[in-house]
């Protein structure tokens, strides 16, 4: 279903929250508190997640087309954004929302 990967901001900065949270409960064990702080288990999110881009663009992207993503569409195998155009834009606008905020969190906005 497409609308997954269209969903609103909101409900993926909860998911990324609840992520971190999950990974930070289970890290509760530590000596030290907190031992995996949140806006850590973000940051790596936010780096794994673009690593994941990179890797799904410059491997599935490169023949993209309309009649690509049609021959793929049933295909449960293949990841949404490399099978579905509306589930590709989502991805797209994730990825540089992503870009964003990792650019502002190390200062590697340049100046034009």
């Amino acid at each position: 279903d497409p609308s997954r990967m269209a969903e609103p901001v909101n409900s993926q900065q909860q998911a990324k929250e609840s992520i971190a949270r999950g990974v930070t409960a289970a890290s509760s064990d530590c000596a030290e508190e907190p031992c995996y702080p949140d806006s850590v288990a973000l940051e790596h999110y936010r780096l794994a997640f673009l690593d994941y881009a990179r890797f799904v663009i410059s491997r599935f992207w490169g023949d993209a087309s309309p009649e690509v993503f049609a021959k793929k569409a049933a295909n449960p195998n293949i990841v949404l954004p490399n099978r579905n155009a509306a589930a590709a834009v989502a991805f797209a606008r994730r990825v540089a929302k992503c870009l964003d905020e990792v650019e502002r969190t190390y200062d590697l906005v340049a100046e034009h």
